[in-house]
């Protein structure tokens, strides 16, 4: 079931009046986790239908919750910390949660190699889900964990998907943090890096030292 945002502004008088704080509230919410860019005061009242001095007073509260952060150069409003966590949380908790691990545990016995589910979430990659391989040497790394997305084979593969100017936006200019001798750490290199059409013809990237140093 897909849900998309209320323009509160087009339901009827009476409906309206019977709308709550708390659903105005998440209905700002929702615009802005669902736009492209950040959006401003006036974008949010556009698209939402609410007097401008209702919708701030509703961003002024939600920054003092932390659930939306202000980015204060450019006065746009993004998703905070805490809706993130919460919707990791909610991800790792999922009721499908039973029906991918049986996938992921399908395919690691199909092709002997550990088989990741993951998300983006910022700069990094999560495991939202994770099934090993039976093989002696391999990195072990637990539900929820973390890892920079420019230098794991997730992390690639989700970048090939992004607007070249996303990317930018995510990882900044450079150069970025080096953790092994093939870690790509400038930007120009990690647009330029040969696998990455493979990657997207493909749909799967092929892991690399580029992380975490083999053990010796």
């Amino acid at each position: 079931m897909e849900f998309r945002p209320v323009k509160l502004a087009s339901l009827s008088t009476g409906t309206e009046n019977r709308e709550s704080a708390t659903l105005r509230a998440f209905t700002v919410l929702e615009h802005i986790a669902a736009a492209e860019e950040p959006p401003t005061l006036e974008e949010l009242t556009r698209a939402i239908g609410l007097p401008k001095p209702t919708i701030f007073r509703i961003l002024r509260l939600l920054v003092r919750g932390g659930v939306v952060q202000r980015e204060v150069h450019v006065k746009r409003y993004l998703v905070g910390e805490r809706i993130s966590a919460l919707a990791l949380d909610v991800q790792m908790r999922s009721p499908q949660r039973r029906e991918r691990r049986a996938i992921l545990s399908r395919l690691v016995e199909a092709i002997g190699e550990t088989c990741n589910f993951t998300m983006l979430d910022g700069t990094d990659v999560v495991y939202l889900e994770r099934v090993e391989t039976s093989a002696n040497i391999r990195p072990h790394m637990k539900t929820g964990s973390r890892v920079p997305l420019h230098c794991t084979a997730s992390g690639k593969l989700l970048l090939s998907e992004l607007p070249l100017a996303q990317v930018r936006r995510l990882l900044g200019a450079g150069p970025l943090p080096r953790y092994t001798q093939r870690t790509i750490v400038s930007m120009s290199a990690l647009f330029a890096w040969p696998c990455r059409s493979a990657m997207r013809r493909r749909g799967c990237a092929l892991p690399s030292p580029s992380t975490v140093r083999r053990p010796g």
